[in-house]
């Protein structure tokens, strides 16, 4: 179980998109290029870390117009942390165990559960 998770919104902590805040797409494992049990944790984050893309759909090969997208590229997971829009400020996230067994994620400052989305 991942600490951050799909619709999750983050904040950049390091690199060239540090401070921005956004919303997280998708959570994605990638295995190493030459060590194939060694597997890094990555997400993509609305608005964050975009990289213009050729567009190679057939629509504009017709017009004989080079199309460029801004796509958004993924960031090591260990490069954004969790961002409370209630207290504006980032929070670490831990697990705990509620009254019916079932494994729930929480804020450690102020102990609030965290609703999945």
């Amino acid at each position: 179980m991942r600490k951050i998770r799909r619709g999750d919104s983050v904040k950049v902590i390091t690199g060239s998109n540090k401070n921005k805040i956004g919303v997280v797409l998708s959570v994605y494992m990638k295995s190493h290029k030459y060590k194939a049990d060694i597997k890094k944790c990555f997400v993509i984050v609305k608005g964050v870390n975009l990289r213009k893309i050729k567009d190679k759909s057939k629509a504009s090969q017709l017009t004989n117009k080079c199309v460029f997208i801004e796509k958004e590229q993924g960031i090591d997971i260990s490069n954004v942390v969790y961002y409370d829009y209630n207290n504006k400020s980032t929070e670490k996230i831990g697990f705990r165990y509620d009254a019916d067994r079932k494994k729930e994620r929480y804020i450690k400052s102020n102990l609030q559960s965290i609703v999945s989305s």
